[in-house]
């Protein structure tokens, strides 16, 4: 589809879903002028291996929702300099591809500007129990050339909850963020519910310490819970803009040795307003404070209040700073 044209075309919601003889698709340098919506548009394509959507140009395109859902065997996909200053949603665009892998830099250059959603962007990708899926390899999805500036909807970005999850059939090793101004956000209220959660093959998060969210979250529960990272460097993460629901925030991280924080937060306010609430149940005693505090298995070391930087003003803390 080179070059291909369709200057009053609105929407291509659904135009190829469920084919499932598809195997690739090129819309390298197309220019769809008028269209709105691709929403769907290769939903259930199962046999699609490789996508290139480097170079199109969409500028009224608002809805990338589901596009590629369902596409169990996508495996390349290219996003450079795809043009979408006015796409507003992302959800669930790579839910359930198996298979998926984005190589690093395949998202350079994409306009995501706008973009006000990315909730269960990459559900369940990258996931090796199901039949015929049994032998993939480790995956790495690189979505460094987002910008998260308008982003207010991270839930379960990355969540694998497949049957009940199995946490010996994820296959996703690595992800790379934006990072610098690409990685703070903007919005005023923010939900990052559950978007790391259930990761715990995840040994890598690259730009991770830049993430940072100047609005105030609304709910921020497990996101950073049961993932295979050993360090958590969080340093840009403010706790002060959490003002309910940080319910597990921290669970099920049994690789976990230390969580790099941002000194400039007042954990005296934070752990105090959840020190009845679970935060680091379910870690291990690998899981040591700046000052030696090691975790321990009881509940009341599992609460809230041991959310602060380990020795300061004399209390214990599971946090470190760098």
């Amino acid at each position: 589809m080179l070059g291909f044209t369709a200057p009053e075309l609105a929407t291509c919601e659904g135009m190829f879903q469920d084919c499932t003889g598809l195997t690739s698709c090129s819309l390298k340098q197309v220019a769809l002028e008028s269209l709105t919506n691709i929403s769907k548009m290769f939903s259930g394509c199962t046999g699609l291996t490789t996508v290139d959507m480097s170079e199109a140009k969409l500028p009224l395109c608002e809805s990338f929702n589901m596009l590629f859902a369902n596409c169990k065997s996508l495996n390349s996909v290219d996003l450079r300099e795809l043009r979408t200053p006015k796409l507003m949603t992302c959800e669930s665009m790579f839910q359930n591809c198996y298979s998926l892998n984005i190589a690093e830099g395949n998202t350079s250059g994409w306009d995501t500007s706008s973009v006000t959603n990315v909730s269960n962007m990459f559900y369940n990708a990258c996931y090796k129990g199901e039949s015929g899926y049994e032998n993939l390899p480790d995956a790495v999805i690189d979505i460094s050339g987002l910008k998260f500036t308008n982003i207010n909807n991270f839930s379960q970005m990355f969540w694998n909850f497949k049957d009940s999850y199995k946490p010996e059939k994820d296959v996703l090793k690595k992800i790379i963020l934006p990072s610098g101004e690409d990685a703070v956000v903007n919005a005023n209220e923010v939900t990052t519910y559950r978007m790391f959660n259930c990761r715990e093959h995840l040994t890598e998060i690259k730009h991770l310490e830049d993430f940072c969210i100047l609005g105030t979250m609304s709910d921020a529960r497990s996101t950073f819970a049961r993932t295979g990272l050993s360090v958590m460097n969080i340093s840009k993460f403010d706790f002060d803009k959490i003002t309910k629901n940080a319910n597990w925030l921290f669970n099920d991280n049994k690789n976990l040795t230390k969580i790099i924080v941002n000194p400039a937060c007042n954990y005296n306010a934070f752990s105090g307003r959840f020190s009845g609430v679970e935060l680091f149940s379910g870690c291990s005693t690998n899981l040591v404070g700046q000052a030696g505090t090691h975790w321990v298995n009881n509940k009341d070391h599992t609460m809230g209040k041991y959310a602060r930087i380990d020795g300061e003003q004399n209390k214990e803390g599971y946090f470190s700073v760098a």
